[in-house]
Formats: structure tokens, C-alpha cells, sequence
């Protein structure tokens, strides 16, 4: 095998064993800070409170960020695969929000998504891919929102559902809102607003959406004045 192959195969086998040498623990350690929050243990007070679910948000950050470098060094070895099957965005959507609950609590950020009102959209798609499409825009928009608040929606647009996020955030110049989809392209607030990201995440979702014949997209009224993101994808 030539040089480049036997990179290429090195590069496999550590992407394989990093993720899951590295998630094994980090999945332990998410395991009990929720557990400690919800009580399993006992009571805690205000302030361990806290510092319990600092040690969630950041331990979910770590886990996005492997999962991004991951997918991207499986694109770039042309192993990413898509798994489509049927499921309920609503639903899915639902849990993601719930999932990132701390983090917007953390970012004392209100987040909201009517489940209730909201009906049951089935869709054809990798599950796993459109919770990481959903999971780094959410993320993305409670991190770029100072304070204020991050609103879902999901509705319906002939034969497509639409998810739309919108947030109070810093907002984005025409530049920026063309940029923001590249590889390692961050918003150039993104060090002043003191932001751990790789810049993947848009960048992964573009790539992932795409792949489902879909489309998104941002837009916003200019900086200081918030962010919208625009999925849309086929109905079943």
C-alpha cells in the first residue's frame, strides 16, 4: 500500500478509537452530573448547583466538538454514511431543546419550542445527522445571544417542513451571513463573545442538510439585532 493509503488507514483507525476512547468516559462523566442534578443523590444547594450543571454544558461542548472533528475527518476520508430511515422532527426537535436546556440556563438565555401546538412532522432522513444539524444551530444561537432568548418553530411550507430558529443575539453583517456556512468560518464576534467552537458546526450542518436535498440558511436585520436559521427538508 502506498504511503498515502497507509495515512489514510492510520487516520481511520485513531478517528475510530479517539471516539470512542474519548466519548466512553465523557459519556460517564455527563451520566452522573445529571444524575447529581435531578436528585439521585441527595439534595443540592443553589451554588453546587451550579457548578454541577457548568460541568454538564462543558462536558456536552467536548462531546460536539469530537463529534464534529470526527465527522469531518470521515468526510474527508469519504466515510460518512447516511442512514435514512422515517422519524418525527417534532419529536426530535423536542428533545434536542430539552437536551440543551442547561446550556441556555447557563447562558441565562430563555429557549423555547411549542411541542404542544406543534404537529407531528415525519420526515426521511438520517436521525443522528439531523439532531447534530439541529443540536450545533440551537447551540450556536443560545452562544451568540447575550441575553434574551432563542425561539424554535417548526411549520409546515407546501410538500416541506420548515425549522426556524430565531434569536435575540449580536446579529450579523451581509458578509457574515454569506461566510458563515464555510469550513472554520466563525462570525467575527465569535472571540469577543468568548465562544468555545470549531467553526464546524455550521459548516457540518450546511454539508449535512445539502445531503438531504434540503436547504439552510441565516438571515438577519444587521449586528445588534438577532439571527434567524432557516432548515428546510421534504416531507414524507
Amino acid at each position: 500500500a502506498s504511503f498515502l493509503e497507509k495515512s489514510n488507514n492510520d487516520k481511520s483507525e485513531f478517528i475510530s478509537f479517539a471516539s470512542h476512547q474519548i466519548r466512553t468516559p465523557l459519556t460517564s462523566i455527563k451520566g452522573f452530573t445529571s444524575n447529581l442534578l435531578e436528585g439521585d443523590y441527595g439534595e443540592i444547594n443553589a451554588a453546587a448547583r451550579d457548578a454541577i450543571q457548568k460541568v454538564l454544558v462543558r462536558s456536552n461542548d467536548v462531546v460536539s466538538l469530537i463529534g464534529q472533528y470526527l465527522d469531518k475527518s470521515k468526510m474527508e476520508l469519504g466515510e460518512l454514511k447516511y442512514d435514512f430511515k422515517e422519524f418525527n422532527l417534532t419529536a426530535l426537535t423536542s428533545q434536542v431543546v430539552n437536551e440543551l436546556v442547561p446550556t441556555a440556563e447557563q447562558a441565562k438565555v430563555n429557549l423555547s419550542f411549542n411541542s404542544i401546538e406543534t404537529p407531528p412532522f415525519i420526515i426521511m432522513a438520517d436521525q443522528g445527522k439531523i439532531k447534530e444539524v439541529i443540536s450545533n444551530l440551537v447551540d450556536n444561537s443560545i452562544k451568540y445571544t447575550p441575553i434574551g432568548s432563542v425561539i424554535i418553530v417548526l411549520a409546515q411550507k407546501q410538500d416541506k417542513v420548515v425549522l426556524k430558529i430565531s434569536d435575540t443575539g449580536v446579529g450579523m453583517n451581509k458578509a457574515t451571513t454569506r461566510d458563515l456556512f464555510k469550513k472554520f468560518g466563525r462570525g467575527k464576534d465569535a472571540a469577543k463573545t468568548n465562544i468555545l467552537g470549531s467553526g464546524l458546526g455550521l459548516y457540518l450542518a450546511k454539508v449535512f442538510v445539502e445531503a438531504h436535498n434540503g436547504k439552510l440558511w441565516a438571515e438577519s436585520e444587521g449586528e445588534g439585532k438577532g439571527s434567524t436559521f432557516f432548515v428546510e427538508l421534504s416531507l414524507k
